[in-house]
């Protein structure tokens, strides 16, 4: 998309668990676009695009229509809460880029949480820890997002 760069807001950085494999620390940005702009697949972090509201893309994701993963799940969230993009972008401009460092636990039942900064259980690992919250709950294509520490 092509855009200048002082019309992207940052939001967001997300940094995932430790793993053997590879990490990545992720900013996310938005922006407002002026119609149904070109995307250029670049065949390596983007393979395909579509146009959808935040609601929709839960939506689907929730059918098993459209795999997410946490961060994109936790930013569509956030995003389908505001009436336009302008309310949104606003809100962005107002706050701090929110931090995010992911620390995943396995759960019962086939299921894991990811947890982040100010969740009961982020500094033992333990989703069991009674307390505040700040997770996201996956069991297959079900997701629950437990939020009781920020405003959104």
């Amino acid at each position: 998309i092509l855009l200048q760069p002082d019309e992207f807001q940052r939001f967001a950085r997300w940094t995932p668990p430790p793993m053997p494999r590879k990490r990545f620390n992720t900013w996310f940005f938005a922006a407002a676009v002026r119609g149904d702009e070109h995307v250029e697949i670049d065949g390596e972090e983007i393979h395909d695009y579509r146009w959808i509201r935040p609601k929709h893309a839960l939506e689907e994701q929730a059918r098993g229509n459209m795999n997410v993963v946490a961060p994109t799940w936790v930013t569509l969230f956030y995003l389908s809460q505001y009436a336009s993009v302008s309310a949104l972008l606003q809100r962005f401009a107002s706050a701090p880029p929110k931090q995010y460092q992911s620390r995943a636990v396995k759960l019962d039942n086939d299921a894991h949480a990811v947890l982040w900064h100010g969740d009961a259980g982020y500094e033992e690992g333990d989703a069991s820890l009674p307390g505040e919250r700040h997770r996201l709950i996956i069991q297959g294509n079900q997701y629950t997002f437990e939020n009781t520490i920020e405003p959104y």
